[in-house]
């Protein structure tokens, strides 16, 4: 996380409820699970297929982590309970990737599991750079062991992702990746800058 994204986390709390709340609304379903499945079953309704998320990265304990990860598998049985067309992502320093590598990739192993019993699947998102080939290795180690039940994200606006790409399709197996622009601010020797750029390093 940059230097100017934790300095707004960290004034967040001193920052009246309803101006987040204001700022907030065109991009939050709501403070609790029960507006998620509403607006999820809105979007259902006009034919819109969703990705529930619970908010919050860069967990630095375990107890911590594992609290996330219960209210992530809450998610997942609303989904299933509600019979929504969702998936759930979940960010990897929510779930303890920037405390232990291998106890997120157990946390995001535990939910893919809750997943394949529901026939679901769990999007690992992208965040900065820091942890790139990280979450590129869980996932990499995962989809051998839930080949239907779990997917990731790769940032257009990185130098490297067609490169990343390539290396996830080059064993033939299978790979399931949501493609987006990206929105972290990284160095300009490792992501592009210019929208255009950007855009065509997208197609």
């Amino acid at each position: 996380m940059s230097i100017f994204s934790k300095l707004i986390v960290a004034t967040l709390p001193i920052i009246p409820k309803p101006i987040v709340g204001y700022f907030a609304k065109p991009y939050i379903a709501g403070e609790s699970l029960e507006d998620g499945v509403r607006v999820v079953k809105e979007l259902n309704a006009n034919g819109i297929s969703a990705t529930m998320d619970v908010l919050g990265e860069s967990v630095d304990t375990k107890e911590d982590s594992l609290i996330m990860r219960g209210e992530c598998e809450q998610v997942l049985h609303a989904i299933n309970e509600h019979k929504l067309d969702a998936t759930l992502s979940i960010k990897p320093t929510q779930l303890g990737l920037a405390i232990d590598e291998t106890f997120c990739k157990e946390n995001v192993a535990h939910l893919c599991e809750v997943a394949k019993n529901y026939g679901n699947s769990v999007c690992i998102d992208m965040e900065d750079h820091p942890y790139t080939d990280s979450t590129l290795r869980i996932y990499d180690e995962l989809r051998q062991q839930y080949p239907e039940n779990v997917t990731t994200v790769l940032q257009a606006y990185m130098r490297r992702t067609a490169d990343d790409l390539r290396d996830l399709v080059k064993d033939g197996k299978s790979t399931s990746i949501r493609l987006c622009k990206g929105i972290y601010v990284e160095p300009e020797k490792i992501a592009y800058k210019d929208k255009q750029e950007i855009r065509e390093n997208y197609k």
